[in-house]
């Protein structure tokens, strides 16, 4: 039977789990390693320590966004034309400082 503790029970809620399956499966793993070594609770805290130092990042996910080439590519070029729009104050200013038209500009920021 799995173990359950009010540790486990704050991380389940808590956490995004950004790698879904991955991350549950890593760190059920570590779980079942320490449970031979340690009593249930502390096997789950150390558990959780270890799979914490090395669970997945998915700022890339954030920083690149999702799917292929060309929709990555979009979704880069409507979050800069939008992030240029407010930044530099209009669509104008945002072109000049781009060098780019603001046509382009307009054309992204959708």
């Amino acid at each position: 039977m799995a173990p359950v503790t009010d540790e486990l029970n704050q991380l389940f809620q808590h956490h995004p789990f950004n790698g879904n399956m991955r991350d549950l499966q890593r760190l059920a793993v570590l779980i079942m390693v320490w449970l031979d070594q340690k009593s249930e609770t502390e096997a789950v805290t150390v558990a959780i320590g270890e799979w914490d130092k090395w669970s997945r990042d998915d700022s890339a996910v954030h920083e690149l966004g999702e799917g292929s080439w060309d929709e990555r590519t979009k979704w880069f070029q409507r979050r800069l034309a939008s992030w240029a729009i407010t930044e530099y104050g209009g669509r104008k200013e945002a072109s000049k400082a781009l060098g780019c038209s603001e046509k382009t500009l307009g054309n992204h920021s959708r």
